[in-house]
């Protein structure tokens, strides 16, 4: 990463005074900007402590970091509030089931992101984008500029690391990971996703996700009534919880992609170098690709272990060869799969959404012995898995 504008960034804000991730501060200043008091289910505390805990100990922010990863906390924690008042005023809203979603999971880098954004590109599809994906529910009071605050906080990074584009474009009205909405229950992975929080990430590690895919469920069910259609969501976190996805949202139709691990940890290193480039002072590369190995694959064991115990037919395998070979036939299995009717113009639709991303692509470039690892373990540790995905 470039970094004189970064640099330039840090050092005009380490002249403001450091926030405070003091918990009890925290949910005092949500609950001044909200107008409200009402957490509801207390469970979300332990997170955050656990969360703040980490920032503090493990992260080595930067001051720009900082100020941005406190925002993102106090926004989620008016998300609670605003989860709790919306649910009490309109209760219908909350009790009417999602039109039976398309869930994209399995390994990040696996081309979920592609295949997300051609499904959304379907008529009658209901993508989660990244302004309403941030914030699904607008403010109690004041006007609503949700789109406003993501559009800028997206010119924001592009300016500061404008390598992401290639790895992973973000924009405000593009489909983004479903993930996010686990945010205010503050038992996500997202927020590794976002910062080093190695012990916040050993925390969520031991914790039970029922409670946060309870709130995710309803966070969607507000965005439908916003704006009705089958929702495609995606979200390769999801991969080792497909049991509380199914419980909590029995209708999903679940695609599972995979790829080449060995390519989809190199991928995924370079993605977390460019964004904890942007957060931290300081951040061990070898470490954090050691612990996403880990991560990896005790989400593939744990979906596997789910599909064993009774959901193995819920489950559409897709492969990234195929997907790239051919993604109208991919699309086409899907809605197979899913029992959904095919639309008359669904062909012509995913080929002019594929004819626009060949004109705006560009290439992502990375090597697995950036991250310290090598092949042969990759490949060792994968074993159990690419014998049941990949020897095909």
């Amino acid at each position: 990463m470039s970094n004189k504008k970064l640099w330039f960034v840090n050092r005009v804000t380490s002249l403001l005074p450091a926030p405070s991730f003091d918990n009890a501060r925290l949910l005092e200043t949500a609950a001044k900007l909200e107008g409200k008091t009402d957490f509801g289910d207390a469970y979300f505390e332990a997170g955050l402590a656990a969360l703040t805990r980490s920032l503090e100990r493990d992260a080595k922010l930067s001051p720009m970091g900082r100020q941005a990863i406190y925002r993102m906390i106090i926004r989620n924690l008016c998300m609670r509030l605003r989860l709790v008042a919306d649910q009490r005023e309109r209760p219908q809203v909350y009790a009417r089931p999602l039109t039976p979603p398309i869930l994209v999971l399995g390994l990040p880098r696996a081309g979920t992101t592609f295949l997300h954004r051609l499904l959304s590109a379907m008529p009658g599809a209901r993508p989660g984008r990244t302004w309403e994906i941030n914030q699904p529910l607008p403010p109690t009071r004041g006007k609503d500029d949700r789109y406003r605050q993501a559009a800028k906080q997206v010119a924001m990074i592009r300016k500061l690391a404008p390598e992401l584009d290639a790895k992973h474009r973000v924009d405000p009205d593009e489909p983004e990971e479903c993930v996010f909405l686990l945010n205010p229950s503050f038992c996500s992975i997202a927020w590794w996703m976002i910062a080093p929080v190695y012990s916040y990430l050993d925390w969520y590690d031991e914790q039970d996700l029922g409670p946060s895919y309870h709130e995710y469920h309803a966070y969607l069910r507000a965005l439908q009534a916003a704006e009705p259609g089958r929702f495609v969501l995606k979200a390769p976190a999801h991969t080792g919880h497909l049991a509380q996805i199914v419980s909590e949202i029995p209708d999903v139709v679940i695609v599972y992609a995979h790829r080449d691990p060995v390519t989809v940890v190199a991928s995924v290193s370079s993605l977390f170098d460019s964004i904890f480039g942007l957060v931290t002072e300081h951040h061990d590369a070898h470490r954090t690709a050691r612990r996403n190995l880990e991560l990896f694959i005790r989400m593939s064991d744990r979906c596997q272990a789910a599909r064993d115990e009774g959901l193995d037919d819920r489950v559409l395998d897709i492969h990234y060869d195929d997907l790239v070979t051919d993604p109208v036939a991919t699309a086409r299995q899907i809605y197979a799969h899913g029992s959904i009717p095919w639309p008359e113009d669904g062909e012509q639709a995913l080929r002019a959404h594929l004819q626009a991303g060949r004109r705006t692509k560009s290439r992502h470039v990375y090597r697995l012995e950036d991250c310290g690892l090598s092949e042969a373990e990759v490949r060792a540790r994968f074993g159990a898995y690419s014998a049941r995905h990949l020897d095909r």
